[in-house]
């Protein structure tokens, strides 16, 4: 969307200067509006994959089976640095229900390590 977005207001500009203003105002402002509602739609169905480092992987667990409709997959883990024991729980969410995964996350355990990736596809 964004690289549309300037391609087309480049395009629009020009056309300023051979048309009038107003016009091409009104371009810009539809070019804009278009290529933010394409990212929306787009963004809403893209999955990101979680892997969430923690020491309260139970409560973890448990709040965010509640939270949304998903599998979590539970991995066990160990500092490199402290050989500190820890849990490590994975899940895809999509774009859309990030927020609430990560507010959810901060409230159980703040010093939660908490890698956030593209998901391409998930089989």
């Amino acid at each position: 969307g964004g690289f549309l977005i300037i391609l087309n207001a480049v395009v629009v500009i020009i056309a300023g200067f051979f048309f009038t203003w107003d016009v091409a105002l009104t371009s810009l402002l539809s070019i804009y509006v278009t290529g933010k509602v394409i990212d929306a739609v787009h963004t809403k169905h893209r999955k990101v994959t979680l892997m969430i480092v923690t020491n309260e992987a139970e409560k973890m667990k448990k709040q965010l089976l509640s939270t949304v409709v998903r599998g979590i997959t539970l991995l066990d883990g160990e500092g490199a640095y402290s050989s500190e024991k820890k849990r490590v729980l994975m899940t895809v969410v999509s774009r859309e229900e990030l927020a609430s995964m990560k507010l959810t996350i901060s409230e159980i355990d703040p010093n939660a390590f908490v890698n956030i990736t593209e998901t391409v596809e998930v089989l």
